[in-house]
């Protein structure tokens, strides 16, 4: 049942990833409002239909049939509505209406847990459990995500007329780049199943997964902040724009810090808490993530700076060399480290894309820098 849902989410998670566009921080970061937030939208339609389409077609044409086939299309469309509801959680973080999204996040969560575990009471049917996640997310976006767009229907009207081909070459790059991002999350996996074996790779997703608690802290504080990084940029306030980035590097630093003590110092206790005590063998690849983990957080919190610098075009460009380096290192290195090769370089792969970034954002600092000179 496990293999089946994760298959499903490995097939539909990249396409999904490639067809949104990244259109919900383009949208937030369109301060001169280009386009309509219905514009937006109509878009993501078209984008989440061809992603159903191409899933459709790519589960057929690949040979899965009855349960397999079933639990393919049922999480592609909970994907499809989860895009929709991600656009308009866009909405809220334009308007500083975070309180919205948390909410949404919270019922889906809660009524999510409520009707699989109801599901998993009644059978142990793969295709019940799925179907209760399309109905919780589905009573979500329509009772209450779709409700709370009329709070903001200045948006919805047409401002600036352009046609949607113009925003698909905005949001094609980035598109490109988080399916990158992606690759580059499951390449360190690809080598430890093939040189390692499957119950190495158990070992290692389930210790990743931990760093999960720190991602999910930068992405809201990333998302958070997004919209006013943006409006300082649109304005040329250098100062600001500067202060605030100051301040998100602290905060993804702090985090990545204590993060990485704790593990230090607890981590073999976390590991046996957490799982068992076999994990405790893998002490120190816990301590190599996590530092992973830390120059990640700052990564990412460039990458939201990047886009709300409205830079677009240079990101795939980045994420193309951090995946060439990343994949080089874990061939070079499997053999003669076994998984700490591998973890060492994802540090590798994920250092350059703190450097690369960094860069892009100081030739921003520097053009802003030089504007304020000017007048």
């Amino acid at each position: 049942m496990l293999g089946q849902f994760s298959l499903g989410l490995a097939i539909s998670s990249p396409i999904y990833m490639l067809t949104n566009l990244q259109l919900q921080p383009i949208f937030v970061t369109d301060k001169t409002y280009s386009y309509s937030f219905n514009d937006y939208l109509k878009m993501r339609g078209l984008s989440t239909i061809t992603a159903l389409l191409i899933i459709f077609i790519l589960a057929i044409s690949s040979g899965y049939k009855d349960y397999t086939l079933v639990t393919i299309f049922i999480i592609s469309i909970v994907k499809a509505i989860d895009s929709i509801s991600d656009l308009i959680y866009g909405l809220f973080i334009k308007n500083f209406k975070m309180k919205f999204m948390s909410i949404s996040l919270i019922l889906k969560g809660a009524l999510s847990i409520i009707l699989i575990s109801l599901g998993l009471l009644y059978s142990k049917n793969i295709i019940l459990i799925v179907s209760m996640l399309l109905i919780s997310s589905l009573i979500v976006l329509v009772i209450y995500d779709i409700p709370r767009i009329k709070y903001f229907e200045e948006l919805s009207k047409n401002k600036n007329k352009k046609n949607y081909f113009s925003l698909i070459k905005l949001g094609v790059p980035m598109g490109i780049g988080m399916l990158l991002i992606s690759l580059n999350t499951n390449i360190p996996k690809y080598f430890i199943e093939k040189y390692l074996g499957i119950e190495t790779l158990g070992y290692f997703s389930a210790i990743s997964y931990i760093m999960v608690a720190g991602s999910m802290v930068i992405n809201a504080i990333g998302q958070s902040t997004s919209p006013r990084l943006s409006e300082f940029c649109v304005n040329k306030n250098y100062i600001d724009f500067k202060k605030l980035i100051n301040k998100l590097l602290f905060f993804g630093f702090l985090i990545g810090f204590i993060g990485l003590i704790t593990v230090m110092i607890f981590g073999r206790d976390i590991l046996e808490i957490m799982y068992n005590n076999e994990y405790k063998k893998y002490y120190f690849l816990f301590i190599l993530l996590m530092v992973n983990g830390l120059v990640g957080y700052l990564a990412s919190l460039f990458g939201f700076a990047m886009t709300s610098a409205r830079i677009f075009n240079s990101q795939p460009v980045l994420f193309g060399i951090v995946i060439l380096i990343t994949t080089s290192f874990c061939f070079f290195l499997v053999n003669r480290w076994d998984i700490y090769g591998i973890a060492v370089s994802m540090i590798i792969g994920t250092s350059v894309q703190l450097l690369g970034s960094s860069l892009i954002i100081y030739s921003v600092l520097r053009k802003l820098k030089k504007n304020v000179q000017t007048n």
